[in-house]
């Protein structure tokens, strides 16, 4: 009986998207608030990318409060990541609260270059350029580099 009851609550309340620049850090902030007359105290677990992060893995409300809890969201690649965020019930005395579960969701909306090489020739004449890479991540990756050819207009 007692999963029949408690299972719904760990479906996801909310979906929190987290809007980012690749390379930035976002925070988002999950409003909770207590209207009962004790104090409630969660367990807070991530579970998911670990591109997602909180600072602390408990949380105490007090009564009649309202609390901030900070989601911190680091963009380190450009695909669309997920996570959960799940506040489960701290026992404290005979105050029972509900599992609260959140999805995160990133959507890096954009990719700013780390520099721009300029470099004009005549048509079907060969040049050549060296760029030199640098890995800014702590493993190795493949990059990709972008040619545009760019049509240049007189005025």
């Amino acid at each position: 009986m007692q999963l029949y009851q408690g299972l719904p609550h760990y479906i996801a309340k909310a979906q929190i998207e987290f809007p980012a620049v690749l390379g930035d850090m976002v925070t988002k902030n999950i409003e909770l608030s207590n209207p009962s007359k004790n104090p409630i105290s969660y367990w807070v677990k991530l579970d998911g990318c670990p591109d997602f992060s909180i600072e602390a893995d408990s949380v105490r409300i007090e009564p009649g409060a309202q609390l901030n809890f900070p989601i911190k969201f680091q963009s380190r690649i450009s695909q669309q990541v997920s996570g959960k965020v799940i506040f489960t019930n701290k026992k404290e005395g005979n105050v029972q609260a509900a599992a609260m579960v959140f999805e995160l969701l990133s959507n890096v909306y954009e990719r700013n270059s780390v520099d721009t090489i300029n470099k004009s020739t005549k048509l079907y004449k060969a040049s050549q350029i060296d760029i030199e890479l640098h890995n800014p991540f702590p493993q190795d990756v493949m990059f990709t580099v972008q040619i545009v050819y760019e049509k240049n207009q007189k005025s």
